[in-house]
């Protein structure tokens, strides 16, 4: 019912907003690693001054540089501060859109001034979250020059070493078109093409988000991002991949080792749910670090991070399945030093979430080609299986699986497609 509200609500902003359409509105970035801005410090009650270009590693929907701030207090409190840039930015009508991250379970909250209205979100730990909120629920009504930017961190245990770190801070602005809009303040990655509205899914449930397409196309539409994000770095040079054309048609040429490293993925039945998130994830990163040729499949670095915003934007009740079906070929030792190596090929079919938890006993899981990562023509077939029973998933449509008991929960995953066929055992953690 949240998200059928939801929808409705954010089609009528869109809608509005194509009426509305005016020039007093500028999309802009405030900052994405490059734009330097400052924290004013009348007002900061945050421990420690903000890191501008921190680089603590990759992180879901993260990479560095991203802004930092840190630091602990003896008593538990609220911290907080503006973070104001170089020069104020027309915002009427607009989303102000960012990513943010804490190393602790938190309430986050954005405001723009002293009108009392305010964004809150309660942040997990370790949980990335891309944030779409439309400027006139935190302060900025009517014609709006937007300054500064408030952010805060409310009931911060004492004693307890604490990172906020936020990214991508942007000003997005209603199109003609009316594709792009705001988003309800109570949800938690919206977007410019999503506001949780349907995208060609007439088969789907009308709560379910799903984008479709073809799956087989590499290029993939932005959801939220207005660039995307690049592809994981190539370990083979030029020389090296045309040497390994001429032993192979394969796109893709792993070593053995990396190919053990996905076979145990697939076949383990006592993943943890951090590990069944993280498993697809790692799995399509070594598949495209071996790459022989360039933009073959849907990049899975992208399509990770937006399952991932859509689960936060259903807080993790319902999501994509995460999906690959393509082949690649990988090196076999002929000898004992392994100095020549003969190439097997492989089909890989692989399944995943973009969340290791849900917070509702009910989940809905969505076969969306969209988060398909394939060199296929075709869709390979899925069965959800929990409690020994077995439900099919169709493209374009979502199957809703029901807990009995918090806690972590096994599922199985069925997949097929051709002659090859496997069977993944991956948890949940129900809390």
């Amino acid at each position: 019912m949240r998200n059928r509200t939801f929808k409705k609500i954010a089609v009528v902003c869109a809608a509005m907003a194509v009426f509305s359409y005016s020039q007093t509105c500028n999309n802009t970035t405030l900052y994405s690693g490059s734009e330097n801005g400052y924290m004013e410090e009348s007002t900061r009650t945050f421990p420690e001054a903000p890191e501008w270009k921190a680089n603590w590693g990759n992180f879901p929907m993260m990479a560095p540089p991203y802004i930092r701030l840190s630091g602990q207090k003896n008593v538990k409190g609220d911290w907080r501060g503006a973070l104001v840039f170089p020069q104020g930015v027309a915002a009427t009508g607009a989303t102000l859109s960012m990513k943010v991250r804490s190393s602790q379970n938190v309430k986050f909250g954005v405001w723009l001034g002293n009108s009392g209205e305010a964004f809150y979100k309660n942040l997990s730990a370790n949980e990335s979250y891309r944030l779409e909120i439309p400027v006139a629920d935190i302060g900025g009504k009517g014609t709006f020059l937007l300054k500064k930017v408030w952010i805060g961190l409310f009931g911060v245990g004492a004693y307890q070493y604490t990172n906020l770190f936020v990214d991508d801070i942007a000003i997005r602005c209603p199109e003609r078109s009316g594709t792009a809009g705001g988003s309800s303040s109570s949800g938690t990655a919206g977007g410019t093409s999503g506001l949780g509205t349907l995208l060609g899914a007439t088969s789907a449930d009308e709560s379910d988000f799903i984008v479709g397409g073809d799956a087989a196309s590499p290029v993939r539409k932005l959801l939220w991002e207005s660039e995307p994000l690049e592809e994981t770095s190539a370990r083979y040079s030029t020389e090296e991949r045309d040497e390994l054309k001429k032993r192979t048609p394969m796109m893709f040429v792993m070593d053995w080792q990396d190919h053990d490293r996905i076979i145990r993925f697939l076949q383990s039945d006592s993943l943890t749910p951090q590990q069944s998130r993280e498993g697809w994830y790692k799995a399509m990163y070594l598949v495209t670090n071996s790459r022989v040729k360039d933009s073959v499949i849907a990049n899975p670095k992208q399509l990770f991070a937006d399952a991932n915003a859509i689960a936060a934007m259903n807080e993790m009740s319902s999501f994509p399945l995460l999906l690959a079906n393509l082949d690649y070929s990988y090196k076999v030792c002929t000898d004992t030093q392994c100095n020549a190596t003969t190439l097997e090929n492989y089909h890989l079919l692989a399944a995943g979430f973009p969340t290791s938890y849900t917070r509702s006993s009910k989940v809905r899981i969505t076969y969306d080609p969209f988060f398909v990562t394939t060199d296929k023509s075709g869709l390979p077939n899925v069965e959800i299986c929990t409690s020994g029973k077995c439900k099919a998933l169709e493209p374009n449509k979502a199957t809703e699986i029901e807990f009995a008991s918090a806690g972590i929960q096994k599922l199985t995953v069925k997949l097929a497609y051709g002659s090859t066929r496997i069977q993944q055992t991956l948890s949940l953690e129900v809390r």
